[in-house]
């Protein structure tokens, strides 16, 4: 197991810290490694949705894509015929 220390520089936020973990019956240790698990998830996901909408993208540009405007305006034209 590694160690690491963490220097808050913000005396609220340390100040809320402590008071949440207080709060909940848990250490702030336990907080810190929660949010950096969730931190790690978040990016991962941010990371796969980027790729997604790049795919997503490149397929709109090779298919002659329409814009969501033009494409709504043609529903709505389509309604009142």
């Amino acid at each position: 197991m590694q160690e690491v220390s963490l220097l808050l520089e913000d005396d609220k936020l340390c100040a809320a810290l402590e008071a949440s973990a207080a709060k909940y019956g848990c250490s702030v240790q336990e907080i810190i490694k929660e949010a950096v698990k969730q931190w790690l998830i978040d990016t991962e996901m941010d990371e796969l949705e980027m790729d997604e909408i790049k795919a997503a993208s490149r397929d709109w540009w090779e298919n002659g894509g329409t814009e969501a405007g033009e494409f709504f305006e043609g529903l709505e034209k389509e309604k009142k015929v």
